[in-house]
């Protein structure tokens, strides 16, 4: 069986993080996150294995904790079956 995520799910996720303070773009089941006008990060939906990869990047490490949580908790309210895996690259 084919699974995939309804395109207004996808885009409810957008406007939610929006809300908070976070710009995100959609292409398909990829994300781009900025945040203060600068690319932060990605977000990778794979709805056939019920996961999702979160890449952080070019933020100090108490900003990244604070998106992460941010994330984490709009994510699993639109997503409470997927497992989200993160990855921090802070240099």
């Amino acid at each position: 069986m084919i699974k995939y995520v309804d395109h207004r799910v996808l885009n409810k996720f957008i406007w939610l993080l929006r809300d908070r303070g976070l710009w995100i773009e959609r292409h398909s089941y990829s994300f781009r996150l900025m945040y203060r006008n600068v690319i932060i990060g990605s977000l990778h939906i794979y709805p056939g294995f019920n996961e999702a990869v979160l890449k952080i990047h070019s933020v100090s490490e108490s900003e990244a904790r604070e998106l992460i949580e941010t994330i984490e908790s709009v994510f699993y309210k639109l997503f409470p079956d997927y497992k989200l895996f993160v990855q921090l690259d802070l240099g």
